[in-house]
């Protein structure tokens, strides 16, 4: 099993790519086509190695001259960022699932015969998830 490396983008995958493959690369347009997906061949025939772009990571296949063993490496591609308006979307939503769980404790406050114990038990634990998440959120 080749090395595994995590970066947060494509862009840094790519950076990480170029300082770890020892030779220049070029796109091989006909590989490419017959994989479906971009390969990147080193511009020395003769060598043999090449990137593949598999989107969430690259594989690197190198093949050394000098004879010792080839080698594999995965870059994986984790981004764990979110957009502010990814975050405004999930604080949003949590907030009016939090809404609609207030609305059904007070009910069933008002009126216990009407909740079983199960739905209770459900209603409290994804209280529990949501507010977590909002505190992760910072909210």
């Amino acid at each position: 099993m080749g090395e595994r490396i995590e970066v947060e983008s494509k862009s840094a995958a790519w950076e990480k790519a170029a300082s770890l493959f020892p030779f220049d690369y070029e796109r091989n347009e006909f590989a490419s086509k017959n994989a479906g997906y971009p390969i990147f061949s080193a511009t020395d025939k003769t060598n043999g190695s090449f990137i593949c772009d598999l989107g969430c990571r690259l594989e690197l296949n190198i093949r050394h001259n000098d004879g010792t063993e080839s080698e594999t490496i995965n870059i994986w591609i984790e981004d764990r960022r979110y957009t502010a308006a990814e975050v405004r979307r999930i604080i949003k939503k949590q907030r009016a699932e939090l809404d609609a769980i207030d609305a059904i404790k007070r009910a069933a406050e008002c009126n216990p015969s009407d909740a079983s114990e199960q739905v209770l038990k459900v209603l409290v634990t994804l209280d529990l998830a949501v507010r977590e998440d909002l505190q992760r959120f910072g909210w």
